[in-house]
Protein backbone atom coordinates (compact mmCIF):
# COMPACT_ATOMS: atom_id res chain seq x y z
CA UNK A 1 0.00 0.00 0.00
CA UNK A 2 1.41 3.38 -0.61
CA UNK A 3 2.07 5.75 1.91
CA UNK A 4 -0.40 9.03 1.89
CA UNK A 5 1.90 12.42 1.65
CA UNK A 6 1.03 15.84 1.96
CA UNK A 7 0.78 17.82 -0.95
CA UNK A 8 2.25 21.43 -0.10
CA UNK A 9 0.57 24.23 -1.66
CA UNK A 10 2.34 27.31 -2.81
CA UNK A 11 1.78 30.79 -1.15
CA UNK A 12 1.29 28.23 1.65
CA UNK A 13 2.24 30.90 3.86
CA UNK A 14 -0.18 33.66 2.36
CA UNK A 15 -3.06 32.09 2.36
CA UNK A 16 -2.60 29.99 6.11
CA UNK A 17 -2.92 33.99 7.67
CA UNK A 18 -6.11 34.31 5.23
CA UNK A 19 -7.61 31.09 7.36
CA UNK A 20 -7.35 28.66 4.29
CA UNK A 21 -6.01 24.94 4.13
CA UNK A 22 -3.49 24.43 2.48
CA UNK A 23 -3.20 20.69 1.76
CA UNK A 24 -3.91 17.77 1.01
CA UNK A 25 -3.65 13.38 2.08
CA UNK A 26 -3.53 11.52 -0.93
CA UNK A 27 -1.18 8.50 -1.92
CA UNK A 28 1.91 8.66 -3.78
CA UNK A 29 -0.17 6.33 -6.28
CA UNK A 30 -3.22 8.24 -6.83
CA UNK A 31 -0.82 11.55 -7.38
CA UNK A 32 0.69 9.96 -9.53
CA UNK A 33 -2.72 8.54 -11.49
CA UNK A 34 -4.25 12.46 -11.27
CA UNK A 35 -1.24 13.78 -12.98
CA UNK A 36 -0.40 11.07 -16.06
CA UNK A 37 -2.10 11.90 -19.15
CA UNK A 38 -2.18 10.56 -22.51
CA UNK A 39 0.19 11.51 -24.67
CA UNK A 40 -2.60 13.59 -26.78
CA UNK A 41 -2.83 15.77 -24.33
CA UNK A 42 1.31 16.55 -24.53
CA UNK A 43 1.62 20.27 -25.67
CA UNK A 44 -1.55 21.31 -24.23
CA UNK A 45 -2.34 22.98 -20.93
CA UNK A 46 -3.34 20.62 -17.71
CA UNK A 47 -5.65 21.57 -14.57
CA UNK A 48 -7.18 19.84 -12.74
CA UNK A 49 -9.28 20.85 -9.44
CA UNK A 50 -9.81 18.20 -6.82
CA UNK A 51 -11.41 19.19 -3.40
CA UNK A 52 -9.34 22.83 -2.48
CA UNK A 53 -6.42 21.64 -4.69
CA UNK A 54 -5.67 22.56 -8.64
CA UNK A 55 -2.84 21.03 -10.85
CA UNK A 56 -1.93 23.16 -12.80
CA UNK A 57 0.56 21.75 -15.59
CA UNK A 58 2.21 20.99 -18.95
CA UNK A 59 3.00 17.59 -20.07
CA UNK A 60 5.52 17.53 -23.21
CA UNK A 61 6.93 14.23 -25.22
CA UNK A 62 10.49 14.41 -25.37
CA UNK A 63 11.17 12.78 -29.01
CA UNK A 64 8.37 10.70 -30.47
CA UNK A 65 10.55 9.10 -32.59
CA UNK A 66 13.49 8.36 -30.40
CA UNK A 67 13.60 5.24 -27.69
CA UNK A 68 14.81 6.70 -25.23
CA UNK A 69 14.08 5.77 -21.49
CA UNK A 70 12.63 8.94 -21.00
CA UNK A 71 9.39 9.60 -23.34
CA UNK A 72 7.98 12.09 -21.89
CA UNK A 73 7.08 14.37 -18.46
CA UNK A 74 5.05 16.07 -16.57
CA UNK A 75 6.09 19.39 -14.71
CA UNK A 76 2.84 20.44 -12.66
CA UNK A 77 2.58 22.81 -9.80
CA UNK A 78 0.27 22.38 -6.73
CA UNK A 79 -2.20 25.14 -5.88
CA UNK A 80 -5.04 26.35 -4.09
CA UNK A 81 -7.79 25.92 -5.91
CA UNK A 82 -9.21 29.36 -4.56
CA UNK A 83 -6.53 31.34 -6.39
CA UNK A 84 -7.06 33.97 -8.81
CA UNK A 85 -7.22 33.51 -12.67
CA UNK A 86 -4.43 36.00 -12.94
CA UNK A 87 -1.87 34.00 -10.21
CA UNK A 88 -2.72 30.29 -12.24
CA UNK A 89 -2.30 31.80 -15.24
CA UNK A 90 1.38 32.99 -14.28
CA UNK A 91 2.10 29.59 -12.87
CA UNK A 92 0.86 28.20 -16.39
CA UNK A 93 3.17 30.28 -17.89
CA UNK A 94 6.13 29.42 -15.56
CA UNK A 95 5.61 25.36 -16.42
CA UNK A 96 5.33 25.47 -19.99
CA UNK A 97 8.56 28.01 -19.61
CA UNK A 98 10.36 25.35 -17.58
CA UNK A 99 8.76 22.34 -19.51
CA UNK A 100 9.94 23.60 -23.23
CA UNK A 101 12.89 24.33 -21.53
CA UNK A 102 13.89 20.88 -20.12
CA UNK A 103 12.71 19.69 -23.30
CA UNK A 104 15.38 21.21 -25.31
CA UNK A 105 18.46 20.90 -22.33
CA UNK A 106 17.13 17.11 -22.92
CA UNK A 107 17.17 16.76 -26.55
CA UNK A 108 20.75 18.52 -26.28
CA UNK A 109 22.05 17.51 -22.80
CA UNK A 110 20.05 14.64 -21.87
CA UNK A 111 19.85 16.91 -18.31
CA UNK A 112 16.38 15.89 -17.70
CA UNK A 113 17.23 12.12 -18.51
CA UNK A 114 20.01 11.74 -16.11
CA UNK A 115 17.88 14.08 -13.87
CA UNK A 116 15.57 11.42 -13.75
CA UNK A 117 17.38 8.21 -13.23
CA UNK A 118 19.17 9.84 -10.37
CA UNK A 119 15.91 10.88 -8.95
CA UNK A 120 14.62 6.95 -9.73
CA UNK A 121 17.73 5.88 -8.11
CA UNK A 122 17.44 7.95 -5.01
CA UNK A 123 13.91 7.23 -4.63
CA UNK A 124 14.42 3.17 -4.50
CA UNK A 125 17.55 2.96 -2.18
CA UNK A 126 15.48 5.06 0.53
CA UNK A 127 12.71 2.90 0.08
CA UNK A 128 14.49 -0.39 0.20
CA UNK A 129 16.40 1.61 3.20
CA UNK A 130 13.21 2.49 4.43
CA UNK A 131 12.35 -1.22 4.90
CA UNK A 132 15.22 -1.93 6.59
CA UNK A 133 15.92 0.54 8.76
CA UNK A 134 13.59 1.91 12.19
CA UNK A 135 13.82 5.60 11.09
CA UNK A 136 11.63 6.06 7.52
CA UNK A 137 13.29 8.58 5.29
CA UNK A 138 11.53 10.52 2.97
CA UNK A 139 12.37 10.09 -0.51
CA UNK A 140 11.02 12.95 -1.57
CA UNK A 141 13.50 14.97 0.83
CA UNK A 142 16.29 12.52 -0.58
CA UNK A 143 15.49 13.84 -3.96
CA UNK A 144 15.48 17.84 -3.22
CA UNK A 145 18.67 16.96 -1.36
CA UNK A 146 20.72 15.35 -3.90
CA UNK A 147 19.18 16.10 -7.49
CA UNK A 148 19.97 19.38 -9.20
CA UNK A 149 16.75 19.71 -11.01
CA UNK A 150 14.92 19.33 -7.31
CA UNK A 151 17.07 21.65 -6.26
CA UNK A 152 16.43 24.42 -8.59
CA UNK A 153 12.80 23.38 -8.61
CA UNK A 154 12.42 23.93 -4.94
CA UNK A 155 14.78 27.12 -5.24
CA UNK A 156 12.01 28.29 -8.06
CA UNK A 157 9.04 27.66 -5.48
CA UNK A 158 10.79 29.50 -2.48
CA UNK A 159 11.70 32.66 -4.10
CA UNK A 160 8.30 32.55 -5.79
CA UNK A 161 6.68 31.88 -2.32
CA UNK A 162 8.63 34.89 -0.64
CA UNK A 163 8.95 37.52 -3.38
CA UNK A 164 7.31 36.58 -6.72
CA UNK A 165 10.58 36.92 -8.81
CA UNK A 166 13.01 33.87 -9.58
CA UNK A 167 16.40 33.48 -11.29
CA UNK A 168 17.56 30.42 -11.69
CA UNK A 169 20.60 28.88 -14.38
CA UNK A 170 20.44 25.06 -14.72
CA UNK A 171 22.84 22.89 -15.47
CA UNK A 172 24.60 26.57 -16.14
CA UNK A 173 23.16 26.59 -19.77
CA UNK A 174 19.73 27.16 -19.32
CA UNK A 175 18.43 30.39 -17.27
CA UNK A 176 15.15 30.64 -15.98
CA UNK A 177 14.03 34.18 -14.94
CA UNK A 178 10.11 34.93 -13.72
CA UNK A 179 8.52 37.27 -12.36
CA UNK A 180 4.57 37.14 -10.55
CA UNK A 181 3.59 40.69 -10.80
CA UNK A 182 1.33 40.03 -7.78
CA UNK A 183 3.31 39.33 -5.33
CA UNK A 184 6.54 40.68 -6.54
CA UNK A 185 4.65 44.43 -6.52
CA UNK A 186 2.83 43.77 -3.11
CA UNK A 187 6.79 43.57 -2.46
CA UNK A 188 7.70 46.93 -3.60
CA UNK A 189 8.77 49.56 -0.77
CA UNK A 190 6.17 52.70 -0.50
CA UNK A 191 6.95 55.35 -2.36
CA UNK A 192 6.06 57.88 -5.20
CA UNK A 193 7.09 56.24 -8.47
CA UNK A 194 5.96 58.64 -10.73
CA UNK A 195 6.03 62.29 -11.00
Amino acid sequence: MATPMMVELLDNRELQGKGMTHSCRMSQQALSNLLAVKTDMCGCRFELSVKDVRFIGYPILIDPLKKTSLQMFHLAFVLDARLEPEIVNGFYSLCKRLAVGLKYMDTNKRYLTSQVQAMIVTHEEVANRGKSDNGALDPYDEIAKQSDLAQHLVSIYNTLSTSGDCRVNLDDWFNVSFVMPYKAYANLPQGNYFN
